[in-house]
């Protein structure tokens, strides 16, 4: 009876301490499922999306429309320059009967000033003053829409004109006026047309 007594005590300890031993074992897989899972789902999902939706958008958009603008603006730029010859005619009427005066002309255009003359020589009584020379003045717009005077140089007559300057580098004007000579006025009324070359 006393072998059966100590055997048992044995027994029943060793019974316990497996049992404490299983509950510790599965409290080290319950923890270890827990941090494995919960760190690699958040880390993965939050940085993936984040970064790659901010980034794209912002960059296209801003270069497309800055480029686009200020090249339009800059092209539209219209230049009259260069120097202008053509013809030039007279025509005469009053106190010395009517007489046509022809000949040419000469400007030049830099920026909105237009600076030049014209010449001609009349065909009949009117012949006897010798060659008609006028200084031609002004100025030409953004348009080219030109305006100015005529007249001065070797003659006391004096008149406006007005004209047109075309992107082909076209110039054509007109005037009329009129010179008090003493024993009677002379109408004039005369007209240039001329082409321009950039030098």
């Amino acid at each position: 009876m006393r072998t059966w007594t100590l055997i048992l005590p044995l027994a029943l300890s060793g019974l316990l301490a497996c049992g404490d031993k299983a509950e510790d074992t599965g409290t080290a897989e319950a923890d270890a499922d827990t941090d494995s899972d919960t760190d690699s789902d958040t880390d993965s999902d939050t940085d993936s999306d984040t970064d790659t939706d901010t980034d794209s958008d912002t960059d296209s958009d801003t270069d497309s429309d800055t480029d686009a603008d200020t090249d339009a603006d800059t092209d539209a730029d219209v230049s009259f320059d260069g120097t202008y010859s053509g013809d030039f005619t007279m025509e005469a009427s009053g106190a010395y009967g009517d007489d046509t005066c022809t000949g040419f002309l000469d400007a030049f255009i830099g920026g909105s000033s237009l600076e030049g003359f014209v010449e001609c020589d009349f065909e009949g009584g009117l012949s006897a003053f010798g060659t008609v020379t006028l200084d031609l003045v002004g100025e030409v717009d953004a348009t080219g829409a030109a305006t100015g005077t005529v007249g001065g140089g070797e003659s006391p007559f004096e008149s406006e004109w007005t004209g047109t300057v075309t992107e082909a580098l076209e110039l054509d004007g007109s005037f009329e006026g009129e010179i008090d000579m003493g024993d009677g006025a002379v109408y004039l009324d005369g007209s240039f047309t001329a082409q321009g070359s950039v030098e």
